[in-house]
């Protein structure tokens, strides 16, 4: 049984993951979690083909820092000081450079803000626009 966990999925076989994450938006306003119908309608059309999770919960209440966590899977107490002047640790490996190391492509297209460039959210993405 372990070996099968080990094994190499070839590439056609391999789930597509897409990471879609709001900043301030009430999920009771989605239809994909019963909001009002017509208010969001790609993505709606696109949750109703994709694993959408129920709950979720953030390691922070500040943007920055909740990323911090997302992209690296640590805490963001375990990721350096948390104030404005933080940034990524170079040594921390990252959601997209370990997708990238299995064959994904990976791209971010984000507004900036707390996800500049220069907090080193960027790292490991082939293709990272921030706006």
């Amino acid at each position: 049984m372990l070996l099968l966990g080990c094994a190499e999925v070839p590439h056609e076989q391999r789930p597509n993951i897409v990471l879609v994450s709001l900043d301030t938006l009430r999920a009771d306003k989605l239809g994909a979690y019963g909001g009002p119908a017509g208010l969001t309608p790609n993505l709606d059309r696109f949750a109703s083909q994709a694993l959408v999770f129920e709950s979720a919960y953030a390691q922070s209440s500040e943007t920055l820092f909740s990323h911090a966590s997302l992209f690296t899977s640590r805490y963001p107490s375990e990721l350096g000081t948390l104030d404005y002047d933080f940034v990524l640790p170079e040594s921390e490996p990252t959601l997209a450079a370990v997708l990238g190391t299995y064959g994904y492509k990976t791209a971010a297209f984000t507004g900036a803000g707390h996800l500049h460039p220069d907090f080193g959210f960027s790292r490991g993405f082939e293709h990272y626009k921030a706006d």
